[in-house]
This record gives structure tokens, C-alpha cells and sequence, in this order.
């Protein structure tokens, strides 16, 4: 057999059908990864390739056969596909780019305003921004290491590099920038010099994190520019659990007066994946759980540098951390190996799923109503012990507004009720008010608040839980 195998008229057959065979071993693998998001197209795919597989060890065994025809249909199959995805993957970045400009255009022009949105990439900004700056990062997400299931980790930061510029999203036409506290929350330093005892703590996602606007329009700015003592403990990708873990940890070092817990419509999804992590859960099991993270902020410094090291970029909130430089043969290189793997058809088949999945999160969310009462129990029962309120704010995207409330809306609002916490329903005031889409950047239904809309949240806070200036 191996003197047959290296046969001049068979060497080279076998080597090709060899590749082949490595090839749809890497394909079966990419498959699994879309298995995951759905079973059905899943299992279609990966049933097509291993009957693919097996047929390509027929073939190498001179079994059913043909071995030159064989080889040929599918290396004409192969080497179509890869054109098709080399080009797509080759002027997709092109195309994209222009479309946002030309997005952009249409409604600047449409508003009469003259400016240009800034349509570089995060890694581009980071990039520059470290010309001027030693420490410069994107935003790092705890919602990251639940997602990804990392293990071996021996605690569970809550925050991001502390005293960092820190590059955040672009949805307005300017990035969102800030300079991260002494822990690592969207803070500025000085505030820490002269807290009252009135102070008030913000818990919540990347609505109340900063995102998309700038660091003096953020909500936690604005409550400030009424006099208000506020701490921002926001961080993007936080759901429920995460949250809940954000306020035993930095409750007692801050001792607030009043917590203003911010919800949105998605969160119910988020703690599908925080409930697998052992740490979260023993924040709401345990009594008395603590990291003590407050003290462990260059260790937290150390554990995101190093990831970021490890795992050479982050990609949150469709972001990149390490800035990897490339010159033109090196990104041809890779585009080259994306294109021989069908990255680029796996990309769009995970971004239609993702799309259907949405659909699918909101039937299946409220199955984590009773996780969510029992969260908010807990929450209020530390917030009692520490002798502050607490508060809930119900928030939600434009597209909601504009079609139907979210799934679990009145499940939400019982509960907050039932436990007799004040509550601000912010949906219900968008829905209420004429032009909420004035609210948004561009009018985009699933953006973030503009300036505008934060100033009118912030407002609308100040007004329902009665925080005059007067009080402080």
C-alpha cells in the first residue's frame, strides 16, 4: 500500500485528497460553532461534511470512486467557493465603510449639519490615541468572561483598568472616550475628594456605562451638574447578576444614601449566562460573599492586561483591544486563510442566526423572572442593611417603542411592585412623549440614548424620585 500510495500517477491524488481531508475536518469544526446557535442548520451542515469526509477516505482507498473525477468536481467546488469568499471578505470592510458613509450623509444632510461621522474602527482610534497616551483600552467587559466561559480564573473583576483612557462605541459620529477612576469605574478622580453622605450609586449596563456619548453628556454627568454626589458603578454587558455583584462589593466602601438600579429590556437574556457562573451565584446564595475587589484593583489591572495579552484582542462590543499591526501582505495573507476556511460564509450564516435567536431570547426569557425576583429580593435586602434605597428605572430601545413592549415588561414591573420598590418605567414615558426617535443618534432603533435622550432620562430621575438640590 505504500509503495502504491507514492506511485507517481497516484502521489499527487493522494496528497490533494489528504488537504481535502483536513480541510473538512477544519469545516466540521467551524460547523459545531453554528450548531450551538442552531441545531437544525447545524446538524445539516455538519451531516453534509461528513458525508463529504467519508467519501474523500473512499476515494483515497479506491473504494466506490472514481478517484480523478472525484478530485476534480470537488476541487472545482472548493476553488469556487474560495473566490467567492476571498472577494466577498476582500471588499466587505470597503463596502461597509461606505455604506455607513453614506448612511451618515443622507441624515446629516437631511438635518442641515455639517460635520463628518467618524467612521474608523475602534482599533484605528486606539491606535492613534496611544501616540499621546500610556494606557489606552477598550472597554473590558465582565460580561466577557462569563461568555466565554473562561476558567481557571481565581476572582471576577466587575470593572475595567482603572485610571485608563478607555475607548467605549460610536454611534453619534464621535467616539465615546473617558478616563477610567483609581477602580475602574467611568468616573472622574475628583469626586472621590468631596463626597457627602448623600451619596447616590448607579448600577447598570452600557446605557448607564457611557455608551455612546460623550464623558461630560453621560447621565452620571449630568445628575452631577445638579449637585447630586453620583458614583457610577455602570459597566457594559452587565446583566442582573452582575450587577447585583457590583453593589455587595462597593456598597459598604461607598455607603450611598440612595441606589438607582437600572434595568433593560434585554437583561433577562444576560442572566442565562451569568447563572453558570459559581462566583455570581454565591453573590445571591451566599451571605456575607465578597471578592473584596475594591482592594484588589492593580491585581485587576494585571488580570485584563494579561488577557488582552493572552488572547491578543478582546472583541466587546464589537471593539479590539490589542491593536495588531499588519501591512498590506500580511492582511492579504489573512484574508487569504479566512477565505480557504469559508470564514466569511460562517459570518453571515451566525449573523442570520443571531438575528433568529433574538426572536427566540424573548419567548425563552421569561423563564428567568423567578432568578430575576430573587436577585432584586437580595438587592434590596444588602440596600436595607446598608441603610440606603433602592430605586429601578425600566429602559428600553427605540425599536421597542416603535413596535411592542418587551416580552417579560408587566412580569418586570410586578415584581419591582410587589417588593415596593419606587420605579420609573422610562419606556412608558418614550412611548408617551411625541418624536422619542429625536431621542436616539440618527434615529437608529436599536442605538443608545443621543446627549439628548440622556439629559431627558437624567430629568426624568431627578423628577420621579424627588432629588432636589435642596436634599444635598
Amino acid at each position: 500500500m505504500y509503495l502504491n500510495f507514492l506511485k507517481k500517477e497516484n502521489f499527487l491524488s493522494n496528497i490533494l485528497l489528504i488537504l481535502f481531508f483536513i480541510w473538512l475536518i477544519d469545516q466540521i469544526s467551524s460547523a459545531s460553532e453554528i450548531y450551538i446557535l442552531s441545531k437544525v442548520y447545524g446538524f445539516f451542515l455538519i451531516t453534509l461534511l461528513l458525508i463529504l469526509t467519508i467519501s474523500v477516505i473512499l476515494t483515497f482507498f479506491n473504494i466506490f470512486f472514481n478517484k480523478k473525477k472525484f478530485i476534480t468536481y470537488f476541487f472545482i467546488i472548493f476553488f469556487s467557493s474560495f473566490l467567492v469568499s476571498f472577494f466577498f471578505d476582500l471588499y466587505k470592510d470597503t463596502i461597509e465603510k461606505k455604506n455607513i458613509e453614506n448612511f451618515y450623509e443622507k441624515k446629516t444632510l437631511k438635518r442641515k449639519e455639517n460635520y463628518k461621522f467618524d467612521t474608523r474602527q475602534r482599533k484605528e482610534v486606539i491606535k492613534e490615541l496611544r501616540k499621546s497616551h500610556d494606557k489606552v483600552f477598550n472597554t473590558m467587559s465582565p460580561f466577557f468572561l462569563i461568555r466565554n466561559e473562561l476558567k481557571n480564573i481565581n476572582f471576577l473583576p466587575l470593572n475595567g483598568i482603572s485610571n485608563a483612557k478607555t475607548v467605549l462605541c460610536n454611534e453619534s459620529g464621535k467616539f465615546a472616550i473617558y478616563t477610567s477612576d483609581k477602580f475602574g469605574f467611568n468616573n472622574p478622580n475628583y469626586i472621590y475628594q468631596s463626597l457627602s453622605n448623600e451619596k447616590i450609586i448607579l448600577i447598570g449596563d452600557s446605557w448607564i456605562h457611557g455608551a455612546c456619548v460623550q464623558e461630560h453628556e453621560t447621565i452620571s454627568a449630568n445628575m452631577r451638574e445638579n449637585k447630586l454626589d453620583i458614583i457610577n458603578l455602570a459597566y457594559s454587558g452587565n446583566g442582573p447578576l452582575l450587577e447585583l455583584a457590583t453593589l455587595i462589593e462597593y456598597i459598604n466602601l461607598f455607603k450611598p444614601k440612595k441606589i438607582i438600579w437600572f434595568y433593560y429590556e434585554n437583561d433577562l437574556r444576560e442572566l442565562v449566562l451569568e447563572k453558570k457562573s459559581e462566583i455570581l451565584i454565591n453573590y445571591l446564595d451566599k451571605e456575607d460573599f465578597s471578592q473584596d475587589l475594591y482592594k484588589k484593583q492593580n491585581s485587576i489591572d494585571k488580570f485584563w492586561e494579561k488577557l488582552i495579552e493572552k488572547y491578543n484582542y478582546i472583541d466587546v462590543l464589537g471593539g479590539n483591544i490589542k491593536i495588531s499591526k499588519r501591512n498590506f501582505s500580511r492582511q492579504i495573507i489573512r484574508k487569504l486563510e479566512r477565505s480557504v476556511r469559508l470564514k466569511s460564509f460562517y459570518d453571515i450564516l451566525k449573523k442570520f442566526l443571531n438575528i433568529q435567536l433574538s426572536t427566540l431570547h424573548k419567548i425563552e426569557e421569561i423563564k428567568e423572572i423567578n432568578l430575576f425576583e430573587k436577585i432584586m429580593k437580595k438587592a434590596k435586602k444588602v440596600s436595607k442593611q446598608n441603610n440606603a434605597e433602592l430605586y429601578f428605572v425600566y429602559l428600553s430601545s427605540l425599536n421597542t417603542v416603535q413596535t411592542s413592549s418587551p416580552a417579560s415588561y408587566n412580569e418586570i414591573l410586578k415584581i419591582v411592585n410587589k417588593l415596593d420598590i419606587p420605579t420609573l418605567d422610562f419606556y412608558n414615558f418614550l412611548s408617551s412623549i411625541n418624536n422619542p426617535e429625536k431621542l436616539f443618534p440618527f434615529e437608529m432603533p436599536f442605538s443608545h440614548f443621543n446627549k439628548l435622550g440622556i439629559k431627558k432620562l437624567s430629568d426624568e430621575v431627578i423628577k420621579e424620585f424627588n432629588l432636589k438640590l435642596e436634599n444635598y
